[in-house]
């Protein structure tokens, strides 16, 4: 699994994405995620406005062959909570 990338949206808002193979699981990805999230946060909570879980399959091309590769994404867009 690849370490979640964040991107800053307009309005304070985040889209945080990781990236797996076929054999990871939703929930190990969402965790990654929410990691990230805590992070950006730094620890003042945040709010999910969307989340997606995808899977995805591509054609690839190998020397005398072709065969499909497949991998997953999480996304999740958060709005960190104001400081009390």
């Amino acid at each position: 699994m690849f370490p979640a990338q964040a991107t800053k949206l307009d309005s304070g808002t985040y889209r945080i994405q990781t990236t797996a193979n076929i054999f990871a699981s939703d929930e190990s990805m969402k965790k990654k995620v929410d990691k990230k999230a805590e992070g950006i946060c730094q620890g003042k909570g945040f709010t999910e406005l969307e989340s997606k879980a995808q899977a995805h399959s591509e054609q690839i091309y190998m020397p005398g062959m072709v065969t499909t590769g497949s991998y997953k994404t999480f996304n999740k867009t958060i709005q960190c909570n104001q400081s009390q």
